[in-house]
């Protein structure tokens, strides 16, 4: 049984905070342990006529099963490569009408604070 207060939570943000109409493609991107909130996200989008997109990545990115991808791309890219323009971001941003990108807790970030300059 799903918790009522997710069902809500999606409700708001699909018919509230995005406004949500039919045909409209919205992306979701989330980890996860996100995914009660994934799940009642793909339900509204599709009850308010909407083409939802469930993108298994966040940004930086983030693959299931292969850990943190964001950190060994900050540590070992380029300077081109961090300014390279992410392809699916990108096709998200020309193309959909909606994103609802779901944060979640990373306890590897304080890692991140190691690491002193950018590559030049």
């Amino acid at each position: 049984m799903q918790d009522p207060r997710v069902k809500q939570l999606a409700k708001l943000i699909v018919s509230y905070s995005i406004e949500v109409r039919h045909g409209q493609l919205i992306a979701i991107t989330a980890r996860p342990p996100a995914a009660p909130l994934i799940e009642a996200l793909y339900l509204e989008i599709l009850e308010a006529g909407g083409q939802p997109y469930y993108l298994a990545r966040g940004y930086p990115p983030f693959v299931p099963g292969l850990g943190d991808l964001g950190e060994i791309l900050i540590k070992n890219a380029s300077k081109d490569q961090l300014e390279h323009v992410d392809m699916f971001y990108k096709k998200v941003i020309d193309e959909f009408d909606g994103l609802i990108s779901i944060g979640s807790a990373n306890p590897t970030t304080r890692r991140l604070l190691r690491i002193s300059t950018l590559p030049s």
